[in-house]
């Protein structure tokens, strides 16, 4: 295993004073399900891993769950750098208690899960290596304390994330903006109500499930929702109680029949307020900007594929198929 920011999988190339090779066991932990951080020692004991392994049962039953606890004694940064995978459900601790702020994983490219339900200090997710993510819940469901810091808007940006099972956001003020650029597929509906600060869901290459933007509800700084890419969409359901100056949906490359059998109806220019809808084959200026702009030039979609060396065609061409198999 190695272990830095800088490692990329490849022993060959770990030659450098931030990237060193272990084949230590130490790196890879196994632990019980249920397992609740809740002291210095036990946030240090996970340090040195570079893989966590959460075990289950069924009888009787135990959830493959790591629990943040609320002791004073854990870091407001609860940073693990070494980590790379982590297989089960990382969870922040529901007792008001909890003191966490940030949550961050430099090296990491796969989380089993992550969520949180009542986290008022909450302020930022730090993944920047997240490749695949199974879940992403983030909620308030329940009367208590608020599941992130309102008074500090914080984006939830993924650059390398092209996997998402469920994405839930819910009665949670934190979240600003939801920046997941390179996301080709979510196996979950879009979930989106009562976040206060939430402005924008941006998704644009979203294309290799038809899964359906389901409840974006009460969120009186929405703006945009970008998925300029998505070709097929089970259903779109209602829009409401958004930005006061309207609401862009980028739906460029939508099919003509779910374009206007499915998309029309939920988005129009008379709604109030106003909602501005694109797609359907749309030569707009904004749809364009949406499927050509590679940090901030207008390029071709030919011409996106040549900057990154041939892998826009490997994008386009992948199968993910067998990520939804038994």
């Amino acid at each position: 295993v190695e272990l830095g920011e800088e490692c990329d999988g490849d022993a060959a190339v770990c030659d450098n004073e931030s990237c060193t090779l272990k084949d230590s066991p130490e790196v890879v932990c196994e632990l019980d399900g249920g397992t609740v951080i809740n002291s210095l020692a036990d946030f240090d004991a996970l340090r040195g891993c570079a893989v966590i392994i959460l075990s289950f049962s069924f009888d009787p039953p135990v959830a493959p769950v790591l629990v943040i606890g609320n002791s004073m004694e854990i870091p407001t940064n609860f940073s693990l750098p070494l980590l790379q995978a982590f297989y089960g459900t990382l969870e922040i601790s529901n007792d008001p208690g909890n003191v966490v702020e940030v949550l961050s994983f430099p090296s990491a490219w796969k989380v089993g899960s992550f969520r949180t339900e009542h986290s008022p200090e909450f302020s930022r997710l730090f993944v920047p290596k997240l490749q695949v993510l199974g879940t992403l819940l983030l909620t308030n469901q329940a009367a208590g304390p608020p599941c992130a810091d309102a008074s500090t808007p914080f984006d939830l940006t993924f650059p390398d994330l092209f996997f998402i099972g469920a994405f839930d956001v819910e009665e949670c003020d934190g979240p600003r903006r939801v920046l997941m650029p390179s996301l080709l597929a979510q196996n979950s509906d879009l979930n989106f109500d009562r976040n206060a600060n939430l402005e924008v869901v941006s998704q644009p290459k979203m294309s290799k499930i038809a899964s359906r933007i389901n409840s974006l509800s009460e969120n009186p700084s929405l703006r945009l929702i970008d998925r300029s890419s998505q070709t097929f969409i089970e259903s779109i359901g209602e829009f409401s109680d958004y930005s006061p100056e309207g609401l862009e949906l980028l739906l460029c490359s939508l099919n003509a029949f779910q374009f206007n059998t499915k998309a029309v109806e939920r988005c129009m220019t008379t709604d109030t307020p106003p909602c501005f809808l694109f797609g359907a084959g749309d030569d707009s200026d904004r749809c364009r900007e949406a499927t050509g702009i590679i940090k901030g030039k207008h390029v071709t979609v030919e011409a996106e594929k040549n900057t990154w060396g041939g892998l826009g065609d490997l994008a386009d061409s992948l199968d993910l198929s067998g990520l939804f198999k038994g």
